[in-house]
Order: C-alpha cells, then sequence, then structure tokens
C-alpha cells in the first residue's frame, strides 16, 4: 500500500491529506502509513501538502557534526559532506535525519523526518531564573535547551528527556541527577550518555536472562566433541573478565596440531530474541578508562558463554594441522566441549618463553604453542603482512578515576603468540565457507587509494628518500618493505605513521575484498563472538552450514548480510571514536598539571589551524600557528608549513621543543607553544638506531594508540 500512495503522488503531483484519503481508500490507517513513509524519508509534508523529496529538489543527509556556528550534514549514498550555517540548521541536532536544500549556494535543513536523541545529558544554567541545560557538540549555538521540573545547583549535571521542539529550543523533563560535574567518573558516564551509549539492560533481557542456565546441561553435549580431559587454557591479560577464546597445542608427525576453541555464544543467544536484538544495536563491547560497556549481559559475558578455568562450556574448535614451516595442512570445524586448565595471564605466558624452559606440563604447551606461533607469523610476513604496532598510549587513573599517569604500550610476544593464533583461524573459518560458494561476512581492508600513496610517496621524497611505491597497484608486500627499511632510522616514527594513514579502513562485508593489511586473500572475525556482533554472525553461519547442512534461503541471506556488514562497521567506528575521546579528555586531565613544562615531540599531523605535536609520553597536543611570529601555509599534502615572511618550515618527522600551554579537559584539548626551532633530522642509520637494529628494540616512543587484541 506504501507503493500506492507513492505512485498517486508521483502521478498526480502533490495531494492533499483528504484527496490521499479519497484515492487511496486506507481509511483511518491512511495516517499510519503516512507517518512510515515520513520517517522513511520518502515522503514530506510542505504547507499542507505531501510531496515526493525530489519534487520540492530536497536531498536525504544526516548531521554528522556539530559545531557552535555551523554544522556538517552527509548525504546520502555518497561520500559529500556539507556544510549548513547554524541560521539555517533549524533545531536539527546531531545525529537526525534531515531534508536539506539549497538556496543561492547555501545548505539549509527543511526539515528533521528522524530524530537521533532521546535522551541529553548537560549542566544547568540559569537565564532570567529560568533552568537551562548546557550540552555538548549536540546543537549549534542558536538551539538552547530549556529544562522542565528541576530546580537544580549551577554545574550540576543531569540526564533529561527531550520532550518536543520549538523553533529555536529543545525542551527537556529532568530524569535524574548525577550530581556535581567533577564528580569521580562523570566525565566518561557524560560521553558514553552523548553518545546515545546505553547503561543497562532493557526489562526484556532481564526476564530473558532468568531462563539462561548458569552450567551446562547434559543435553547440551549431544553431538559435540568432548575435550574435557584435554590440556587447554586461556591467555589474556590481567584483568580480563570474561573469556572467549581458548588454545592447545599437540606436536605430530608432520609439525603441529592446534587447537583453537570459542565459546559457542549463538547457542545462548538466539537470533531475534531481545538479547540478541540489544546486542545488535550495541554491535560491540567499548572499552574505556574506568569501566566496560558490554555487548552482552554479564550473566552471558562473564557466566556461561565465558571460558573460565575449571567450568564445563559449550565451543565451537578449530582444529588445525600446520607443517614445520608454519604453512595450513588441513582443518576441521565442529561443536564442542571444553574444561579450561589455566586461567593464564600475558605476563605468566611472557616469563615461561624468556626463560625458555618449562617445570609443568602447561609451560611445555606454552613452550610449544610459541614455537607453533613463531613459524605461522613468518609465513605471514612473507607473503606482506605488516607490522604496524605503534604502541597503545595507557592512562593511569586513581581509584576516583583521575589520570595520573601515562604510559605506552607494547605488544609483547605473548600477546603476538596470541594474535597469531586467532589471525590464522579467522583465515581458516572465512576459506572454509568461501569454498563452499556460500554467503559470509568477511573483515575486509581494501587497497589503498591511489592519492594516499601519492602523498606518501612525496613525504619520502620531502625526507630525501626515494619514492618506492606504485600508486596504481600498490602491494601489502611493497608497503611491508618499506616500513621495514625504515622502520628504526631517525624517520621510522613519520614513515610508519603516513603508511599507516595511508591505508584504508578495516570494515565487514559480505563482499570479498581481501585484507591488505594483513596480506590475506580471505579474513573474518569469527574469535571474539562475546564482544563483537559481527562474529557471532559468523557463529550462526557456521552453525547452518556446516553443523545443520542448511543451505536455505540463500538470496534473503545475502541481503541480509549487507545490511549486516553496514550495521556493525559503523557501531565499530562509533565505539573506537568513544574510546578515543575518554583518551583524549583523559590525556589533557593528566596535562593539566604539567602547565608551562617544557617537553620533546614530533610533528605528527599539519593542517590550517596548526600543527600536532606527539609528545615523547605518547600524547598529542597543537601548536596552532597564530601563536607564531610569521604567518605560515601547509601545503596540498599537509606535509609541510612554510613562513611567509622567514621562509622557515615546518615538516612531518621535525622533532621539536614545547611547552604545554592551555588545557581544555572538557573538550579533551591540549594546546602548546613552540619553544625552540626543529632539531635537524640526521638522514640515514645512527648509533643508536643500529643498536636498536640489533637488540630488536624500536627507536621510537611517541606514537598513537594500537587497536586492541584481534581488532584487525
Amino acid at each position: 500500500m506504501n507503493n500506492k500512495i507513492i505512485d498517486i503522488i508521483k502521478d498526480k503531483g502533490p495531494r492533499t491529506y483528504r484527496q490521499l484519503l479519497e484515492e487511496v481508500e486506507l481509511g483511518h490507517f491512511l495516517g499510519d502509513e503516512l507517518d512510515k513513509l515520513f520517517t522513511q524519508g520518502e515522503l514530506v509534508e510542505h504547507n499542507g501538502l505531501v510531496f515526493l523529496p525530489t519534487q520540492l529538489y530536497l536531498e536525504k543527509a544526516t548531521v554528522v557534526s556539530v559545531k557552535s556556528n555551523f554544522a556538517f550534514a552527509r548525504i546520502d549514498d555518497t561520500d559529500e559532506d556539507i556544510r549548513i550555517d547554524a541560521q539555517n540548521l533549524g533545531n536539527a541536532l546531531l545525529g537526525d535525519r534531515v531534508f536539506v536544500e539549497i538556496n543561492r549556494g547555501e545548505y539549509s535543513v527543511h526539515n528533521v523526518f528522524v530524530r537521533a536523541n532521546k535522551k541529553v545529558i548537560g549542566e544547568i544554567y540559569y537565564l532570567a531564573n529560568k533552568p537551562f541545560l548546557k550540552v555538548n557538540k549536540l546543537g549549534s549555538s542558536a538551539v538552547s535547551f530549556r529544562l522542565e521540573d528541576h530546580q537544580g545547583f549551577s554545574d550540576e549535571l543531569v540526564v533529561a528527556e527531550i520532550t518536543s521542539y520549538s523553533e529555536f529550543f529543545v525542551h527537556t523533563k529532568f530524569i535524574e541527577s548525577l550530581g556535581s560535574k567533577n564528580a569521580p567518573g562523570n566525565d566518561i558516564s557524560r560521553i558514553l550518555i552523548e553518545e546515545n551509549i546505553p547503561n543497562e539492560f532493557s526489562l526484556e533481557v532481564e526476564e530473558q536472562l532468568k531462563n539462561i542456565p548458569t552450567s551446562i546441561l547434559k543435553s547440551d553435549l549431544e553431538g559435540r566433541r568432548d575435550f574435557r580431559d584435554e590440556l587447554i587454557v586461556t591467555i589474556d591479560g590481567e584483568l580480563a573478565r570474561d573469556f572467549d577464546d581458548a588454545v592447545s597445542v599437540q606436536k605430530i608427525p608432520t609439525g603441529y596440531r592446534l587447537g583453537i576453541h570459542i565459546a559457542d555464544v549463538a547457542s545462548y543467544v538466539k537470533e531475534k530474541s531481545p538479547i540478541d536484538v540489544e546486542a545488535y544495536e550495541r554491535g560491540t563491547s567499548i572499552y574505556v578508562t574506568d569501566r566496560v560497556v558490554p555487548m552482552l549481559p554479564f550473566p552471558l559475558s562473564n557466566g556461561i558463554c565465558s571460558l573460565s578455568e575449571g567450568m564445563d562450556r559449550l565451543t565451537i574448535s578449530v582444529i588445525i594441522d600446520v607443517d614445520n614451516q608454519g604453512q595450513v595442512m588441513k582443518s576441521q570445524i565442529f561443536p564442542s566441549v571444553i574444561n579450561s586448565k589455566g586461567r593464564l595471564t600475558y605476563t605468566y605466558v611472557q616469563q615461561v618463553i624468556d626463560a625458555k624452559k618449562a617445570t609443568n606440563d602447561i609451560e611445555e604447551m606454552l613452550l610449544l604453542l610459541n614455537e607453533v606461533s613463531r613459524k605461522i607469523r613468518k609465513q605471514r610476513n612473507r607473503r606482506g603482512s605488516l607490522d604496524l604496532d605503534l604502541g597503545e598510549v595507557v592512562i593511569d587513573v586513581d581509584e576516583e578515576g583521575k589520570a595520573i599517569g601515562v604510559h605506552l604500550k607494547k605488544a609483547i610476544e605473548a600477546e603476538q603468540l596470541i594474535e597469531d593464533l586467532m589471525v590464522l583461524t579467522n583465515e581458516v573459518v572465512a576459506e572454509t565457507i568461501t569454498n563452499k560458494q556460500l554467503p559470509m561476512l568477511y573483515r575486509i581492508h581494501e587497497q589503498p587509494e591511489g592519492q594516499r600513496i601519492d602523498n606518501l610517496n612525496y613525504l619520502l621524497k620531502r625526507l630525501g628518500h626515494k619514492p618506492e611505491l606504485n600508486p596504481k597497484n600498490v602491494s601489502p608486500k611493497d608497503m611491508q618493505i618499506l616500513v621495514n627499511k625504515y622502520k628504526y632510522e631517525p624517520d621510522g616514527p613519520v614513515i610508519m605513521e603516513a603508511s599507516l594513514r595511508s591505508l584504508a579502513k578495516a570494515k565487514y562485508s559480505p563482499t570479498n575484498y581481501g585484507h591488505f593489511g594483513l596480506a590475506s586473500a580471505c579474513y573474518t572475525h569469527f574469535t571474539s563472538p562475546i564482544r563483537r556482533y559481527p562474529d557471532l554472525i559468523v557463529h550462526r553461519l557456521i552453525h547452518k552450514y556446516l553443523f545443520n547442512r542448511n543451505t536455505n534461503d540463500l538470496d534473503l541471506l545475502k541481503k541480509k548480510l549487507i545490511k549486516d556488514g553496514d550495521q556493525t562497521s559503523d557501531l565499530e567506528r562509533k565505539a573506537l571514536q568513544i574510546e578515543r575521546r575518554v583518551t583524549d579528555i583523559k590525556s589533557a586531565e593528566y596535562m593539566a598539571s604539567h602547565l608551562g613544562q617544557k617537553m620533546v615531540g614530533m610533528i605528527s599531523g599539519l593542517t590550517n589551524m596548526g600543527m600536532f605535536i606527539q609528545l615523547d609520553n605518547g600524547i598529542s597536543g597543537l601548536v596552532r600557528f597564530d601563536t607564531l611570529n610569521d604567518y605560515y601555509v601547509v601545503d596540498d599534502a599537509n606535509i609541510a608549513a612554510t613562513g611567509k615572511r622567514n621562509k622557515k618550515q615546518y615538516m612531518l618527522g621535525d622533532r621539536v621543543e614545547v611547552v604545554i600551554g592551555s588545557v581544555n579537559v572538557d573538550a579533551g584539548n591540549i594546546d602548546l607553544l613552540m619553544q625552540s626551532e626543529p632539531k635537524p633530522r640526521q638522514k640515514g642509520s645512527n648509533q643508536k638506531s643500529s643498536q636498536n637494529k640489533k637488540s630488536g628494540k624500536r627507536s621510537y616512543q611517541n606514537q598513537p594508540p594500537s587497536k586492541r587484541k584481534n581488532k584487525r
């Protein structure tokens, strides 16, 4: 019936409600049908008439960024972001779906057809004795958030429900007070609420959890391979609470038999159940400084699905035979049950690796795991896999969540061991289903765009090196050779950072474009179903295809996987943005105690506004050009800035001395002041880099965070 309404307006032009009532013959259901079409952006109401958007020359868009005096909106089905001045934005907020029009070269919002925000969080302030909320990054300066039903104190942080909109007002109703905005934990709580991240599960989910068993049932064992007597362990960080992967290995005449055992979450989280619906909307667990926002409720993520030591647990096992060169000979995938014999930490495993000797069966297995993982890694490196682990900035906090320190964390060999095994397992799973020519959800990482490679070549040339990459057909091996060539040189940090930025963003898709960074022709995410929804999707495909031998409804499944890929990719990006926001405000909080201090860092980015400096402690700040004694122009590739008068030049990779000027903790901004001239860049190896090369240590310390385990 929706199509009939659209066809009538297309054929006869804009219609009144009365005309549609006569022509469509839906009676009192017409209003419901029109509401659906308005919400879908298929129709728009204007001056009492119902139009198709094209009849008013309107385009659908999403508000993706809001500043004080303007906003950006992204036109549907394009990568184009358009600027909308505050006076043309109306009461549209961040995330809202809008119709935009263009008049005299300026874009403006015609109307909002889907509201993205149900709640807001803000600090109370008073205007003419009436309470308002200061809400960050949601609306322009032209919009005010009016608070009803609460007379609080200034700077009190409150959560409120949006009740209605008027021209330049958003009307809100008080829900709860979080106390002072400076109370412990409120900085992170504010970010999570601003990003519409739920802090609890729905009543429907809580009700369903009552029927989730706390231990496996005898009936669960039917059709499963029993590994409960096998030596199988988990290896994770000290603070981990959910364990979704366990490992084992045996020496066989032809090499090694690896066992990768992954929590069988799909046996507990049924598709379209309340738990599944909410997990799909969350997409991923979010890890911030003082808390985890889980994708699945704790009775699942920390309970029946977690491969806890000494507990029988349902798993999907991938058994892989690897030869003595680290190549896969054969593999099997089947449902199983395990009982972990050890909850091991990376620190402990590293101690065993460093000692190179075992005192018990578990340690003997760890040394064997490390032996085979090195061979697997060597094979992956041969085909061109990139090692761009630049380190992870970790903010240390006290019991109240206040930043008290910072350190740069590098991956140790124990972590690389698990990474090697999980990458191999993900490849085996992807290849198994692909070889059956069945629909699949891949983790893809497309080939870099030619323009980005051109920029990287330009940087190499400016640094005095020979441009070495073919922008029309760069291969992972080409990039690997480049990175390895300069890794321990003085220019290494900036070349590695620029190489990382030249790469495309990894995402989920039912179309297999391969994974450039891993030099993998076929890759997926299967090994973390407790914290990533795409992995749960792949688990269900394995159940469907391999365990239940079901290949029905493949056309519908293909369409669904397109939507699933887009949804989970978007939610992953959102989670990463939240984690970075938290890191930024905690970095600013830490640096607030170092105002006026001199520090050394590297120029890591250039914009028309200024230079981003990555300090040697891993934290970044901005030197604004308007604080310098000249007018600086940045080149088209954002590689060098040159002064108009004195011709002084700043380049990516320059080492500079700066002073911590000012800090805005709420915004996560750190402003730096230039203290000295750039230090000259040395060409070729120096004594320090040569020593580091021999010892296998990196000569750089000022790098941005890397992704958590197996997020490739």
